[in-house]
């Protein structure tokens, strides 16, 4: 069995519960919010905003840096004041986002849309004040997250009430466009609060070459790999709107939406069962092996519930949610949440790659998905439209999570094997 009375999948997912319910209702908020915008905006203008997202989005990685992990780890050690991490952290993601706004305003009029530019630097500026999560990352190192829960959820409300007020008054489109800075700006300053109220003054931070050195020689793998995710998840978008146009985008952006909502529910529930499976490994592989197979079987599972569910209500809830203009993008989301069963395998994946230590490996088969993915949109967009970059989007989840990773040595066919036989385990018996 996977789990005794004693070490169940209860015990596991009770650890994470309030955070679970954290996210949800942020996911369910930001969901409904984004719908109101879409059903106001209508597909034009709301796909020239998610072009404008999605163009932002392929420079994230900078505002993080892949630091994330590392600063919590140098945390937790407790072997250096908190203040110079922390503050070495912040000024590195300062840095980063001041770097991605460098590169966003270069490489924007060379490759985007000319009515995309204002909304898009304006958006870009919210990099600035994500420098700020070091500070969630700081609760996260002494077991204290409900404070920084306690600001997402009011700044999550807060957002909603002006999203919906720019909504009442007609707002242009430019503001919605500011907002994303606005929203940004918020979060920023309750995290500082909440440090300065629970922890002290954040102006004792420290800048240390050393340790700033140190953070960035333990994440560059992660900042590599995070550049990778950014554009492998936003380039359908920007390739639609540059071989197609606008309406186009906000079809597909639509139906994206709503397709990757479900991809929050792998991520949590493997972080939640990961601490069983490296403590399986510490004793018994052949346990660890069988808790991998059991979890693979798993997100087997819900994924396969997850696609029955969304492909026959497709039609239903674009026309619910977004309103008749939107009726295109039920094809659209039908084709897209296919790639459940590759993407909610993946995801466990690649914890038993951090479980192995195999992140170099990792990094090169994502690369290969995120080439496979330019190349197949390059070939099927022209030919099939927002369906073509849908079936670009699925076959490249299946290339990146399935194919390309059985090139990588034994261990990951070993893995690949697992995820197939896994299909064939019953649900009683993975939650025994």
């Amino acid at each position: 069995m996977l789990f005794s009375h004693r070490n169940g999948l209860t015990k596991y997912l009770t650890n994470t519960s309030w955070l679970m319910l954290e996210r949800f209702f942020r996911l369910g908020i930001g969901l409904v919010i984004v719908v109101v915008i879409a059903r106001y905006l209508g597909p034009d203008k709301f796909g020239l905003l998610s072009y404008s997202i999605s163009f932002v989005g392929l420079f994230a990685a900078f505002a993080t840096l892949g630091l994330d992990g590392v600063v919590v780890k140098k945390l937790v050690e407790n072997k250096v004041n908190p203040d110079i991490v922390l503050g070495s952290a912040f000024f590195l993601k300062l840095t980063g986002s001041i770097t991605g706004f460098i590169l966003i305003v270069l490489i924007f009029p060379i490759f985007g849309a000319d009515e995309a530019r204002a909304l898009t630097y304006l958006i870009a500026l919210m990099g600035f004040f994500q420098a700020s999560n070091v500070i969630d990352l700081y609760f996260q190192s002494i077991v204290k997250v409900k404070y920084v829960v306690f600001v997402q959820v009011v700044q999550t409300i807060l957002a909603a009430v002006l999203r919906l007020y720019l909504i009442y008054i007609k707002a242009e489109l430019i503001w919605f466009a500011a907002f994303y800075v606005f929203d940004a700006a918020i979060l920023a300053t309750g995290l500082a609060l909440i440090y300065r109220f629970k922890k002290g003054s954040f102006f004792l931070w420290k800048w240390n070459f050393l340790i700033a050195k140190e953070l960035l020689n333990n994440s560059w793998p992660l900042i590599i790999s995070g550049v990778i995710i950014s554009i492998y998840m936003k380039i359908d978008q920007i390739m639609i709107q540059a071989l197609i146009d606008n309406h186009a985008v906000g079809i597909y952006a639509a139906a994206t939406r709503l397709g990757e909502v479900p991809y929050v529910v792998p991520m949590l529930v493997t972080a939640s069962l990961f601490p069983a499976i490296i403590n399986a490994k510490k004793h018994s592989y052949s346990i660890y092996k069988h808790r991998m197979s059991l979890l693979y079987s798993l997100m087997f599972i819900l994924a396969a519930f997850v696609v029955v569910i969304v492909f026959f209500l497709a039609d239903w809830l674009i026309s619910t949610f977004y309103g008749s203009v939107y009726n295109d993008s039920s094809l659209i989301l039908k084709i897209h949440i296919m790639g459940c069963f590759f993407v909610f395998w993946g995801i466990s994946l690649s914890r038993w790659v951090m479980s192995e230590n195999l992140q170099k490996k990792e990094f090169l088969y994502h690369l290969m998905g995120l080439m496979s993915n330019i190349i197949l949109n390059l070939i099927l967009i022209p030919r099939n439209g927002i369906v073509g970059a849908a079936l670009a989007t699925v076959i490249s989840q299946f290339l990146s999570n399935m194919l390309f990773p059985l090139v990588m040595g034994k261990e990951f066919r070993v893995q690949i094997a697992l995820q197939l036989k896994s299909m064939t385990y019953l649900p009683i018996y993975v939650l025994n």
